[in-house]
């Protein structure tokens, strides 16, 4: 009897290890009979899943979170965007970095003169008669103007 336990054993084993359909199943058999092997790849997309898709911006029309990318046009921020301590020039930098490193220049002149300003009221004394006053449009720099701002 313990033989014919072990034989019916192995026989289990080999039934069980058998991947070849020995009892010739067939898909409809169990329910699967609209299947077929398509790959992954080869499948066809839902319409909604293709519409999704279709609505995504193209890579090359979406800016990145890293990497070199050159941004036209003017764009307008809800906050202002963090900017790094500039190593070179041509590199962007705060108003708190600029003031900190203006190298004493102030943002108001204490004797009152524009230094060249565009468009700033100016009122300055010239060696001579009287004051002259009016606005810089951005075409008068003296050369008193010019002195001061250059330190002579």
């Amino acid at each position: 009897m313990e033989s014919e336990i072990a034989t019916n054993t192995g026989d289990i084993a080999t039934h069980i290890a058998d991947v070849a359909n020995p009892h010739s199943v067939t898909k409809a058999q169990v329910g699967l009979g609209d299947t077929d092997n398509t790959s992954d790849a080869n499948k066809p997309v839902s319409t909604a899943t293709q519409n999704a898709l279709d609505l995504k911006a193209d890579d090359s029309a979406v800016v990145h979170n890293t990497g070199n990318e050159t941004v036209a046009g003017i764009k307008t921020f809800s906050s202002s965007p963090i900017v790094p301590t500039p190593t070179t020039d041509m590199q962007s930098a705060t108003k708190k970095y600029v003031d900190d490193n203006a190298g004493g220049i102030s943002d108001a002149p204490s004797d009152g003169n524009t230094y060249g300003r565009k468009n700033a009221a100016w009122q300055q004394t010239p060696s001579g008669s009287g004051t002259t006053s009016g606005t810089n449009t951005g075409d008068q720099f003296t050369s008193t103007t010019a002195s001061k701002l250059l330190g002579r």
